[in-house]
Protein backbone atom coordinates (compact mmCIF):
# COMPACT_ATOMS: atom_id res chain seq x y z
CA UNK A 1 0.00 0.00 0.00
CA UNK A 2 1.23 3.33 -0.73
CA UNK A 3 2.24 5.22 2.00
CA UNK A 4 1.36 8.80 1.01
CA UNK A 5 -2.17 7.68 -0.14
CA UNK A 6 -2.64 7.47 4.21
CA UNK A 7 -0.84 10.86 4.67
CA UNK A 8 -3.33 12.72 1.78
CA UNK A 9 -6.06 10.63 3.48
CA UNK A 10 -5.23 11.87 6.71
CA UNK A 11 -4.84 15.54 5.91
CA UNK A 12 -8.13 15.11 4.15
CA UNK A 13 -10.19 14.15 7.54
CA UNK A 14 -8.15 16.69 9.41
CA UNK A 15 -9.59 19.34 7.17
CA UNK A 16 -13.32 17.72 7.14
CA UNK A 17 -13.24 17.76 10.38
CA UNK A 18 -12.01 20.96 11.53
CA UNK A 19 -14.67 23.31 13.63
CA UNK A 20 -15.09 26.10 16.08
CA UNK A 21 -14.83 23.84 18.29
CA UNK A 22 -12.88 24.95 21.67
CA UNK A 23 -9.29 24.56 22.28
CA UNK A 24 -8.23 23.31 25.56
CA UNK A 25 -4.79 23.14 26.75
CA UNK A 26 -3.69 22.77 30.70
CA UNK A 27 -1.24 24.03 32.83
CA UNK A 28 0.33 21.75 36.10
CA UNK A 29 3.76 21.61 37.79
CA UNK A 30 5.46 20.98 34.51
CA UNK A 31 5.09 24.68 33.65
CA UNK A 32 6.14 25.98 37.12
CA UNK A 33 2.82 25.79 38.88
CA UNK A 34 3.40 25.04 42.76
CA UNK A 35 0.39 22.34 43.04
CA UNK A 36 -2.16 20.62 40.99
CA UNK A 37 -4.59 21.60 43.25
CA UNK A 38 -6.08 24.69 42.32
CA UNK A 39 -9.11 25.91 44.50
CA UNK A 40 -9.58 29.96 43.58
CA UNK A 41 -8.70 31.59 40.02
CA UNK A 42 -8.79 35.27 39.72
CA UNK A 43 -7.51 37.74 37.01
CA UNK A 44 -6.81 41.22 37.89
CA UNK A 45 -6.91 44.39 36.15
CA UNK A 46 -3.59 44.09 34.39
CA UNK A 47 -4.17 41.03 32.66
CA UNK A 48 -2.16 39.03 35.47
CA UNK A 49 -3.47 35.28 36.39
CA UNK A 50 -3.80 34.40 40.37
CA UNK A 51 -4.16 30.79 41.13
CA UNK A 52 -4.69 29.78 44.86
CA UNK A 53 -3.55 26.36 45.35
CA UNK A 54 -2.75 23.53 47.95
CA UNK A 55 0.88 25.18 48.03
CA UNK A 56 0.84 28.61 48.05
CA UNK A 57 -0.04 31.83 45.44
CA UNK A 58 0.96 31.70 42.02
CA UNK A 59 1.34 34.72 39.84
CA UNK A 60 1.17 33.87 36.13
CA UNK A 61 1.60 36.32 33.12
CA UNK A 62 0.89 33.87 30.25
CA UNK A 63 4.90 32.68 29.95
CA UNK A 64 5.97 32.10 33.45
CA UNK A 65 4.52 31.35 37.06
CA UNK A 66 6.02 33.04 40.38
CA UNK A 67 4.95 31.58 43.68
CA UNK A 68 3.91 33.03 46.88
CA UNK A 69 4.19 30.73 50.07
CA UNK A 70 4.53 30.87 53.82
CA UNK A 71 7.93 31.37 55.23
CA UNK A 72 7.83 30.54 58.99
CA UNK A 73 7.91 33.43 61.56
CA UNK A 74 8.21 35.83 58.50
CA UNK A 75 4.65 37.79 58.68
CA UNK A 76 4.86 39.95 54.98
CA UNK A 77 4.12 36.10 53.74
CA UNK A 78 0.75 34.56 53.50
CA UNK A 79 -0.32 33.19 56.37
CA UNK A 80 -0.99 29.78 55.51
CA UNK A 81 -0.18 27.81 52.53
CA UNK A 82 -3.12 26.27 51.70
CA UNK A 83 -5.21 29.03 49.54
CA UNK A 84 -9.03 29.25 49.49
CA UNK A 85 -9.63 32.56 48.01
CA UNK A 86 -8.35 34.86 45.70
CA UNK A 87 -9.62 39.02 44.97
CA UNK A 88 -8.80 41.71 44.24
CA UNK A 89 -9.53 45.06 45.48
CA UNK A 90 -9.93 48.98 44.03
CA UNK A 91 -6.48 49.53 44.63
CA UNK A 92 -5.02 46.80 42.51
CA UNK A 93 -3.99 44.83 45.84
CA UNK A 94 -4.71 41.03 46.18
CA UNK A 95 -6.78 39.77 48.95
CA UNK A 96 -5.62 35.82 50.09
CA UNK A 97 -7.51 33.71 51.85
CA UNK A 98 -6.16 30.67 53.53
CA UNK A 99 -7.04 27.59 55.59
CA UNK A 100 -5.66 30.04 58.45
CA UNK A 101 -6.05 33.62 58.38
CA UNK A 102 -5.97 36.53 54.88
CA UNK A 103 -3.10 38.68 53.62
CA UNK A 104 -3.01 41.51 51.40
CA UNK A 105 -0.54 41.68 48.91
CA UNK A 106 0.85 44.91 48.14
CA UNK A 107 1.70 44.78 44.47
CA UNK A 108 4.09 47.55 44.74
CA UNK A 109 6.70 45.67 46.92
CA UNK A 110 5.60 41.87 46.59
CA UNK A 111 4.88 41.65 50.55
CA UNK A 112 1.72 41.02 52.27
CA UNK A 113 0.19 42.45 55.26
CA UNK A 114 -1.61 40.32 57.69
CA UNK A 115 -4.81 41.62 58.33
CA UNK A 116 -6.30 42.54 61.48
CA UNK A 117 -10.12 43.08 63.14
CA UNK A 118 -11.38 44.64 66.00
CA UNK A 119 -13.82 43.07 67.84
CA UNK A 120 -17.11 44.61 68.99
CA UNK A 121 -15.11 45.59 72.32
CA UNK A 122 -12.73 47.48 69.86
CA UNK A 123 -9.22 45.09 70.35
CA UNK A 124 -7.24 44.33 67.18
CA UNK A 125 -7.21 40.97 67.11
CA UNK A 126 -5.68 39.08 63.91
CA UNK A 127 -8.07 37.03 61.91
CA UNK A 128 -7.59 33.27 62.07
CA UNK A 129 -9.10 30.34 60.50
CA UNK A 130 -10.64 29.55 57.07
CA UNK A 131 -11.68 32.04 55.39
CA UNK A 132 -13.14 30.27 52.22
CA UNK A 133 -14.90 33.12 49.84
CA UNK A 134 -13.76 37.08 49.57
CA UNK A 135 -15.91 39.83 47.63
CA UNK A 136 -15.50 43.37 46.61
CA UNK A 137 -18.86 45.14 46.40
CA UNK A 138 -19.40 48.64 43.87
CA UNK A 139 -18.31 50.82 46.79
CA UNK A 140 -14.92 49.27 47.28
CA UNK A 141 -15.18 47.84 50.54
CA UNK A 142 -14.19 43.97 50.88
CA UNK A 143 -16.40 41.63 52.16
CA UNK A 144 -14.56 38.10 53.85
CA UNK A 145 -16.37 35.04 54.82
CA UNK A 146 -14.59 33.56 57.32
CA UNK A 147 -15.20 30.67 59.24
CA UNK A 148 -14.50 31.93 63.18
CA UNK A 149 -15.37 35.25 62.71
CA UNK A 150 -18.51 35.56 60.61
CA UNK A 151 -18.69 37.86 58.08
CA UNK A 152 -15.77 41.08 58.37
CA UNK A 153 -16.02 44.28 56.22
CA UNK A 154 -12.76 45.80 55.48
CA UNK A 155 -13.47 49.71 54.37
CA UNK A 156 -11.44 51.89 52.17
CA UNK A 157 -9.31 53.66 55.23
CA UNK A 158 -8.34 49.80 56.12
CA UNK A 159 -10.24 49.33 59.01
CA UNK A 160 -11.75 45.30 59.02
CA UNK A 161 -15.21 45.44 61.14
CA UNK A 162 -17.73 41.93 62.59
CA UNK A 163 -20.64 42.35 60.16
CA UNK A 164 -23.03 41.59 63.42
CA UNK A 165 -25.99 38.85 62.24
CA UNK A 166 -29.61 39.37 63.32
CA UNK A 167 -30.64 36.14 64.64
CA UNK A 168 -33.83 35.63 66.66
CA UNK A 169 -34.07 39.08 67.54
CA UNK A 170 -30.31 38.52 68.83
CA UNK A 171 -27.36 40.51 67.19
CA UNK A 172 -24.36 37.77 67.15
CA UNK A 173 -20.85 39.31 66.99
CA UNK A 174 -19.09 37.09 64.82
CA UNK A 175 -19.72 34.15 66.73
CA UNK A 176 -21.24 32.70 63.64
CA UNK A 177 -19.03 30.42 60.13
CA UNK A 178 -19.81 32.82 57.02
CA UNK A 179 -19.62 30.01 53.97
CA UNK A 180 -19.79 31.45 50.69
CA UNK A 181 -20.31 35.04 49.26
CA UNK A 182 -21.89 36.19 46.34
CA UNK A 183 -22.58 39.85 44.72
CA UNK A 184 -25.58 40.08 42.40
CA UNK A 185 -26.03 42.44 39.42
CA UNK A 186 -27.73 44.56 40.93
CA UNK A 187 -25.66 44.81 44.16
CA UNK A 188 -27.35 43.00 46.64
CA UNK A 189 -24.65 40.91 49.19
CA UNK A 190 -26.12 37.48 49.69
CA UNK A 191 -24.39 35.33 52.59
CA UNK A 192 -24.63 31.41 53.31
CA UNK A 193 -24.19 31.29 56.81
CA UNK A 194 -23.72 27.53 58.29
CA UNK A 195 -26.62 26.22 60.18
CA UNK A 196 -28.44 29.22 60.17
CA UNK A 197 -29.24 29.75 56.12
CA UNK A 198 -29.60 32.24 53.82
CA UNK A 199 -28.62 36.13 54.61
CA UNK A 200 -28.22 39.14 52.64
CA UNK A 201 -26.26 42.50 54.08
CA UNK A 202 -28.39 45.19 54.66
CA UNK A 203 -25.89 48.49 54.16
CA UNK A 204 -28.48 50.68 56.17
CA UNK A 205 -28.06 48.86 59.31
CA UNK A 206 -24.89 47.81 58.69
CA UNK A 207 -26.24 43.80 59.72
CA UNK A 208 -26.71 40.60 58.27
CA UNK A 209 -30.49 39.91 57.59
CA UNK A 210 -31.48 35.99 57.69
CA UNK A 211 -33.23 35.70 54.83
CA UNK A 212 -34.19 31.49 54.59
CA UNK A 213 -33.56 29.08 57.09
CA UNK A 214 -31.39 26.23 55.88
CA UNK A 215 -29.36 23.45 56.41
CA UNK A 216 -27.24 23.15 53.42
CA UNK A 217 -23.51 23.40 53.61
CA UNK A 218 -23.44 26.25 50.92
CA UNK A 219 -19.78 26.15 48.59
CA UNK A 220 -21.07 29.04 46.19
CA UNK A 221 -23.98 31.06 45.35
CA UNK A 222 -25.03 32.60 42.03
CA UNK A 223 -27.86 33.89 40.34
CA UNK A 224 -29.91 33.65 36.76
CA UNK A 225 -31.83 36.05 34.64
CA UNK A 226 -35.26 35.20 36.43
CA UNK A 227 -33.66 37.11 39.63
CA UNK A 228 -33.96 33.21 41.16
CA UNK A 229 -30.50 32.28 43.40
CA UNK A 230 -28.65 29.41 42.82
CA UNK A 231 -26.58 27.67 45.58
CA UNK A 232 -24.23 25.14 45.07
CA UNK A 233 -24.09 22.45 48.72
CA UNK A 234 -22.58 19.18 49.24
CA UNK A 235 -26.01 17.85 48.08
CA UNK A 236 -26.38 19.31 45.45
CA UNK A 237 -28.00 22.60 43.65
CA UNK A 238 -31.15 24.08 44.72
CA UNK A 239 -32.78 27.40 43.58
CA UNK A 240 -34.14 30.42 46.10
CA UNK A 241 -37.46 32.12 44.66
CA UNK A 242 -37.32 35.30 45.99
CA UNK A 243 -41.03 36.18 45.97
CA UNK A 244 -42.21 32.63 47.40
CA UNK A 245 -39.06 32.39 49.88
CA UNK A 246 -39.06 28.85 48.75
CA UNK A 247 -35.53 26.63 48.40
CA UNK A 248 -36.22 23.74 46.11
CA UNK A 249 -33.37 20.89 44.70
CA UNK A 250 -32.94 21.80 41.06
CA UNK A 251 -33.20 18.69 38.62
CA UNK A 252 -29.65 18.49 36.70
CA UNK A 253 -30.43 14.85 35.48
CA UNK A 254 -27.75 12.22 36.92
CA UNK A 255 -25.51 14.93 38.56
CA UNK A 256 -28.70 15.82 40.85
CA UNK A 257 -26.64 14.53 43.98
CA UNK A 258 -23.23 15.86 42.62
CA UNK A 259 -21.01 17.80 45.39
CA UNK A 260 -20.57 21.07 44.20
CA UNK A 261 -17.09 23.00 44.77
CA UNK A 262 -18.27 26.58 42.65
CA UNK A 263 -20.59 28.27 40.80
CA UNK A 264 -19.86 30.72 37.87
CA UNK A 265 -22.28 32.66 35.41
CA UNK A 266 -21.25 33.71 32.16
CA UNK A 267 -24.19 34.49 29.94
CA UNK A 268 -27.09 32.74 30.27
CA UNK A 269 -24.77 29.67 30.90
CA UNK A 270 -23.98 28.24 34.55
CA UNK A 271 -21.06 26.56 35.22
CA UNK A 272 -21.61 23.62 38.35
CA UNK A 273 -17.91 22.60 39.30
CA UNK A 274 -18.75 19.42 41.02
CA UNK A 275 -16.16 16.78 43.22
CA UNK A 276 -16.20 13.75 40.59
CA UNK A 277 -18.55 14.77 37.56
CA UNK A 278 -16.48 16.91 36.09
CA UNK A 279 -18.35 20.89 34.98
CA UNK A 280 -21.76 20.58 34.53
CA UNK A 281 -23.13 23.18 31.80
CA UNK A 282 -26.67 24.75 32.47
CA UNK A 283 -28.49 27.01 30.02
CA UNK A 284 -31.50 29.49 31.48
CA UNK A 285 -34.72 29.37 29.87
CA UNK A 286 -38.07 30.78 30.98
CA UNK A 287 -36.68 31.36 34.57
CA UNK A 288 -35.13 27.72 35.04
CA UNK A 289 -32.15 26.14 34.09
CA UNK A 290 -31.80 22.89 32.70
CA UNK A 291 -28.62 20.80 31.85
CA UNK A 292 -27.01 21.69 28.36
CA UNK A 293 -23.44 20.10 28.56
CA UNK A 294 -21.05 17.94 30.56
CA UNK A 295 -17.22 18.70 30.47
CA UNK A 296 -15.00 15.42 31.83
CA UNK A 297 -12.33 13.68 31.90
CA UNK A 298 -12.33 13.39 28.09
CA UNK A 299 -11.58 17.21 28.06
CA UNK A 300 -10.16 18.12 31.82
CA UNK A 301 -7.65 16.62 33.22
CA UNK A 302 -9.88 16.20 36.25
CA UNK A 303 -13.14 15.03 37.31
CA UNK A 304 -12.88 16.96 40.45
CA UNK A 305 -13.29 20.57 40.07
CA UNK A 306 -12.67 23.44 42.30
CA UNK A 307 -13.38 26.29 40.14
CA UNK A 308 -14.07 28.31 36.90
CA UNK A 309 -13.04 31.50 36.11
CA UNK A 310 -14.33 33.29 32.73
CA UNK A 311 -12.45 36.16 31.37
CA UNK A 312 -12.79 38.86 29.14
CA UNK A 313 -11.28 37.04 26.00
CA UNK A 314 -13.83 34.09 25.94
CA UNK A 315 -11.46 32.03 27.93
CA UNK A 316 -12.65 29.78 30.87
CA UNK A 317 -10.19 29.10 33.51
CA UNK A 318 -10.88 25.97 35.33
CA UNK A 319 -8.80 25.03 38.66
CA UNK A 320 -8.65 21.05 39.33
CA UNK A 321 -7.32 18.88 42.04
CA UNK A 322 -4.59 17.15 41.14
CA UNK A 323 -4.79 18.22 37.59
CA UNK A 324 -3.52 21.60 37.56
CA UNK A 325 -5.68 24.35 35.29
CA UNK A 326 -7.27 23.44 31.91
CA UNK A 327 -7.32 26.31 29.76
CA UNK A 328 -11.01 26.72 27.18
CA UNK A 329 -10.49 28.95 24.72
CA UNK A 330 -14.25 29.15 22.27
CA UNK A 331 -12.62 32.09 20.21
CA UNK A 332 -9.69 29.83 18.20
CA UNK A 333 -10.92 27.45 15.16
CA UNK A 334 -9.16 24.38 16.28
CA UNK A 335 -9.61 20.65 14.89
CA UNK A 336 -11.91 19.15 16.93
CA UNK A 337 -11.29 15.28 17.61
CA UNK A 338 -14.39 13.08 16.47
CA UNK A 339 -13.27 10.03 18.04
CA UNK A 340 -14.91 6.43 19.30
CA UNK A 341 -15.65 5.71 22.51
CA UNK A 342 -17.05 2.79 23.74
CA UNK A 343 -20.26 3.40 25.85
CA UNK A 344 -21.55 5.91 23.69
CA UNK A 345 -23.90 4.92 20.54
CA UNK A 346 -23.38 8.68 18.88
CA UNK A 347 -19.65 8.50 18.84
CA UNK A 348 -17.33 7.77 16.16
CA UNK A 349 -17.82 3.75 15.28
CA UNK A 350 -13.78 3.39 15.12
CA UNK A 351 -10.55 5.55 15.82
CA UNK A 352 -9.13 3.82 12.63
CA UNK A 353 -10.11 6.16 9.83
CA UNK A 354 -9.28 6.07 6.04
CA UNK A 355 -11.72 8.07 4.09
CA UNK A 356 -13.69 10.54 4.82
CA UNK A 357 -16.34 12.82 2.40
CA UNK A 358 -18.51 16.20 3.02
CA UNK A 359 -22.08 15.31 1.54
CA UNK A 360 -24.14 17.94 0.23
CA UNK A 361 -26.53 18.53 3.21
CA UNK A 362 -22.98 19.64 5.48
CA UNK A 363 -23.13 16.15 6.92
CA UNK A 364 -19.08 13.76 6.69
CA UNK A 365 -19.31 10.90 5.89
CA UNK A 366 -16.37 8.58 7.43
CA UNK A 367 -15.28 5.35 6.58
CA UNK A 368 -13.11 3.07 9.00
CA UNK A 369 -10.86 0.26 8.69
CA UNK A 370 -13.42 -2.80 8.90
CA UNK A 371 -15.95 -1.09 11.10
CA UNK A 372 -17.93 0.36 8.75
CA UNK A 373 -19.39 4.14 8.22
CA UNK A 374 -20.29 6.92 10.26
CA UNK A 375 -21.75 10.08 9.85
CA UNK A 376 -20.82 13.09 11.88
CA UNK A 377 -23.60 15.60 11.94
CA UNK A 378 -21.31 18.95 12.57
CA UNK A 379 -24.58 20.99 14.10
CA UNK A 380 -25.44 18.40 16.75
CA UNK A 381 -21.59 17.09 17.57
CA UNK A 382 -22.72 13.20 17.28
CA UNK A 383 -22.18 10.13 14.73
CA UNK A 384 -24.53 8.05 13.41
CA UNK A 385 -23.34 4.72 12.68
CA UNK A 386 -24.77 2.91 9.55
Amino acid sequence: MNPSKYICVFWFILLCLTSNAQTTRNLDIRDGLSNNTVTSIYKDDTGLMWFGTLDGLNQYDGYTFRKFGNIYGDTTTLPNDNVMSVAGDHAGHIWVGTQDGVALLDKRNLKFIQIYYRDPGGKKRLIKGQVPSICRNTDGHIFLATAENGLLKANAAGGTVVVPLKLNNRLLAGNYSAACIFLSQSGELWVSVDNVGLCKYDALSDRLMVVKRHSLYCSSITSIGSGALLLGSESGLFSYDKSENQISKVNMLEYSNSKIDGLTRLGNDIYVATDGNGVIKLSEANGSVKVSGHLDTRILASNSVYTVFPDELNRVWIGTFRGGIDILDQKISHFQSIRHYPNQQNSLVSNFCITACEAGDGRVWIGTDGSGLSIWDRKTGTCLRT
